[in-house]
């Protein structure tokens, strides 16, 4: 829905139990990103291709469900502003 504060405050929520969880680390990424946090996600992106080094926005959008409507095009568009190879 927009709300990135949220969101990072519960993708680090559920870091705390689980600290590998790549989807929890793509929300992260996504949410510092369109947060204007540019340096952090940088290293989220980076914690996210150590755990999952095959992860690329393209397989993202073509498996997503939200890949193919402007929510995921948006959410893609972060991971790749972050770092995620394409």
């Amino acid at each position: 829905a927009g709300n990135y504060e949220m969101a990072l405050t519960l993708a680090d929520s559920s870091l705390r139990h689980n600290r590998f969880h790549p989807s929890t680390l793509r929300v992260k990424t996504i949410a510092q990103q369109r947060l204007g946090r540019f340096g952090e996600a940088r290293l989220t992106a980076g914690e996210l291709m150590r755990i999952e080094p095959r992860f690329r926005v393209s397989s993202y959008l073509a498996e997503h469900p939200a890949g193919a409507f402007a929510t995921g095009q948006d959410w893609a568009s972060a991971l790749r502003g972050a770092g995620v190879p394409d």
